[in-house]
């Protein structure tokens, strides 16, 4: 496996759950660059997405 692409991780990253699912993506996406698997991110709809997903270098 070299890439991990699924729109579940864009989905609900700012719902009421919104802290945890921003640590499962943290989680995810540290573990996939130390094995070195691309992370697609699909679906990023608003620029409050965008803007998070930059900031937390997830590109």
């Amino acid at each position: 496996m070299n890439k991990i692409k699924d729109d579940t991780f864009t989905q609900d990253i700012f719902s009421e759950n919104d802290l945890k699912d921003q640590a499962i993506i943290k989680s995810i996406a540290s573990v996939v660059k130390e094995l070195t698997i691309e992370v697609v991110f699909v679906d990023v709809e608003t620029l409050e997405q965008s803007s998070y997903f930059l900031k937390n270098n997830f590109y």
